[in-house]
């Protein structure tokens, strides 16, 4: 039972830094009221609609912290644009840092691994 622990912390934390119901029923198979459920435990507020885009200062920080991850000593850049598992939990901690909403970073860095950044 300890990996289900493990998910449910993990979604939590998803949850607090931003990521889209969309995201949480793709990768969790989670049902839109489970995910407003699990919002209204945590007493985060509804989501309604898109969020906004990147900022100019927001989209050169993550910039800058995408870069660093193709140093050695931050993640595996190889795994980074190619294992969606990585793509995530680069997502959600880079969000965490930078105080950027999950989910808008999730599609930032989707745009660069699809033009070759």
């Amino acid at each position: 039972m300890y990996w289900i622990e493990e998910e449910n912390a993990l979604i939590y934390r998803m949850l607090k830094a931003g990521a889209s119901s969309a995201q949480l029923s793709q990768w969790f198979g989670l049902t839109h009221g489970e995910i407003a459920e699990l919002r209204s435990k945590l007493e985060l507020p509804a989501r309604k609609g898109r969020p906004k885009g990147l900022t100019w200062e927001e989209e050169a920080a993550l910039w800058e912290h995408w870069l660093k991850a193709k140093k050695p000593k931050g993640y595996n850049f190889a795994l980074v644009t190619t294992c969606e598992l990585e793509q995530r939990m680069f997502a959600l901690e880079s969000s965490e840092k930078l105080k950027i909403p999950m989910s808008v970073v999730w599609r930032a860095i989707q745009g660069w691994i699809a033009s070759g950044g």
